[in-house]
């Protein structure tokens, strides 16, 4: 699976999604970048954010906020386990 793969998925609708937090603990959630899931008036302040490819910004559907991930630390997408992330 390439960060093309989960990108794709995650702009077609909802997906389960497992990684690692920078600091240690592991986080599950159901995320998205579908357009008509994204609450947008709290979602302009990604706006300033530089690009950063080792990173993905994803839309926790349940918290309805904007969370991220590095990709390396990317354990679990869809049923798919990744024991060492994308690092493409």
């Amino acid at each position: 699976m390439t960060k093309d793969d989960v990108k794709t998925k995650l702009r077609e609708g909802n997906i389960l999604i497992e990684f690692v937090k920078v600091g240690g603990g592991v986080r599950t959630m159901t995320a998205t970048l579908n357009s008509s899931q994204i609450v947008y008036a709290q979602s302009e302040s990604t706006n300033n954010r530089k690009p950063n490819n080792d990173v993905c910004s994803v839309w926790d559907v349940r918290e309805n906020a904007w969370k991220s991930f590095r990709w390396t630390n990317l354990r679990f997408v869809d049923e798919l386990w990744l024991p060492y992330g994308i690092s493409e």
